[in-house]
């Protein structure tokens, strides 16, 4: 018998990103802006920010910063895999189940 598991961007995920974040020992705070849809969800340690219209945008940036540093960017020699699934998914790819 095999167990799977999903998670999805609902409920309480905000929540648990920003207790992630600050567990990771980052300053985190929200800004209201008058702009629509432009409310900032902020993040800050060691003279560090990241900014983000939601907590697990948020922590998607930290976690991107803390994997590939100050040099995040894509490399020349990096396949631009984004367009390479969105290619794959119009195809009708079907990802592999487990």
């Amino acid at each position: 018998m095999s167990s799977s598991f999903r998670l999805t961007e609902v409920h309480d995920v905000g929540g648990v990103a920003i207790i992630t974040l600050r567990g990771k020992g980052y300053r985190v705070w929200w800004e209201a802006s008058e702009r629509p849809s432009a409310d900032d969800w902020w993040a800050r340690k060691e003279r560090r920010s990241f900014v983000a219209r939601s907590p697990l945008a948020l922590l998607g940036l930290v976690a991107l910063w803390e994997a590939r540093g100050d040099e995040w960017q894509k490399k020349p020699d990096e396949p631009d895999l984004l367009q390479q699934l969105k290619r794959e998914a119009l195809a009708g790819f079907t990802p592999p189940t487990e």
